[in-house]
């Protein structure tokens, strides 16, 4: 799993982040929906849903939202987390 942070400057996605390649889904969906409730820069309907998405394993519910860049903060902001995989053939 990748996860594309941006605003090094909030501490909590640092730590979302971290639990989740810690493997600390639980902890990682808590912070996620905290952050939801007390976030001003981050879209709440985006973190709430990429909460549900990571802990049913069901990335489709973030795809309209994707397109329309709905996952994008009122200052230019934004957390995205997805599973992440390269095919390379050489």
């Amino acid at each position: 799993m990748t996860v594309v942070l941006l605003h090094e400057q909030q501490l909590v996605p640092q730590q979302i982040v971290q639990d989740i390649e810690h493997n600390k889904i639980t902890v990682a969906l808590t912070k996620i929906r905290q952050q939801a409730e007390k976030s001003g820069e981050l879209p709440t309907a985006w973190l709430l849903n990429t909460a549900d998405a990571l802990e049913n394993n069901d990335w489709s519910i973030l795809s309209q939202g994707f397109i329309n860049m709905d996952f994008i903060g009122r200052d230019g902001y934004f957390l995205i987390v997805a599973p992440y995989q390269i095919n390379r053939q050489c």
